[in-house]
């Protein structure tokens, strides 16, 4: 799980913003439609796979944790130049 978090994060500096998602979340496909309309430029990570059970979850979690800085447990989780801007709503606030 680990490399794979990795891996999103190389691919994070590619991009000016990144996204990790999750499936059936109205805030994640809110944070994408938002972008599209501002015709930004984003990739995404669904992190569906790493949310199947508890412990599961509790790992990714914590990994999340230390490469945020501090506990969040909200999706989505959004970068902006491979910063940690927040959620949706904090993504909203850059451009009204």
């Amino acid at each position: 799980m680990e490399q794979t978090i990795d891996k999103h994060f190389e691919t994070m500096k590619k991009v000016p913003y990144f996204i990790f998602t999750k499936s059936n979340c109205k805030y994640c496909k809110y944070a994408k439609e938002l972008l599209d309309d501002q015709c930004l430029e984003y990739e995404t990570a669904n992190c569906d796979i790493f949310l199947q059970t508890e412990e599961s979850k509790k790992i990714f979690l914590e990994l999340m944790g230390k490469k945020i800085g501090y506990c969040y447990k909200t999706f989505p989780m959004i970068f902006y130049k491979n910063e940690f801007i927040g959620g949706y709503t904090d993504l909203y606030n850059q451009f009204a």
